[in-house]
């Protein structure tokens, strides 16, 4: 499924912005936390961070007697004429000029983490039905099983590093069923569902999207 990383993939703009966000903020849970088999199941889908494309050359959509289920890569939910780079470049020149303790750098910080939160969404995806893959970021949890969530590229995000854009964080629903056990939250999903472009603002980060009534599938290469 994993496609090469191309250089101007705007996932990669966030994900090394994550990481930035990371060195200052990360909390300070340490990796000895993890379980062996967590460990094991981070390291074998790490691809979900930079290799989430789906191989849409071969396989670009799914029929069903109904519908036509869409899969598609994260990049797909940024405009096409959006470029996160420009919308932060200013912030970021002038983080260079500064060293990571100075407080003026905390007050950066804020700005961009405002402007990814605000960040545009593809409305051409709105209503459409689409199956994509991500990771957990609960929300509510009922007797141990994850009803809603948001959908986050990276493991960990909203959690143990700053949200991700909101173009890049999707409010899910599951349908009836379909919840994610707690012990299971670590594991990478497949989410499919009616894509809707409607903003959602939550305890723990901004989504862009939402999907109600979502079917749940742990992920899996295909």
């Amino acid at each position: 499924m994993a496609l090469p990383f191309h250089t101007k993939n705007h996932l990669l703009q966030y994900g090394l912005l994550a990481f930035l966000f990371l060195a200052l903020t990360a909390c300070d849970k340490d990796d000895a936390s993890i379980n062996a088999k967590q460990k094991e199941t981070l390291n074998t889908n790490t691809k979900l961070v930079s290799d989430t494309k789906v191989d849409l050359a071969n396989k670009n959509s799914v029929n069903t007697k109904e519908e036509t289920i869409e899969e598609i890569s994260w990049d797909k939910l940024i405009p096409a004429d959006y470029n996160p780079q420009e919308a932060i470049g200013e912030y970021t020149e002038q983080l260079a000029k500064l060293q990571d303790d100075d407080i003026e750098a905390a007050v950066i910080y804020g700005k961009i983490q405002a402007e990814l939160d605000n960040a545009p969404v593809n409305m051409a995806l709105d209503g459409k039905v689409i199956k994509i893959p991500g990771f957990v970021a609960p929300l509510e949890n009922d007797n141990g099983v994850i009803n809603e969530f948001l959908l986050v590229p990276y493991f960990g995000a909203c959690i143990h590093t700053p949200p991700p854009p909101m173009n890049q964080t999707v409010m899910i629903k599951a349908k009836k069923g379909q919840g994610v056990k707690s012990e299971d939250s670590y594991l990478p999903v497949w989410i499919t569902g009616t894509l809707k472009a409607v903003e959602e603002r939550t305890k723990i980060g901004a989504a862009g999207y939402r999907i109600e009534n979502a079917v749940v599938e742990p992920y899996e290469d295909e």
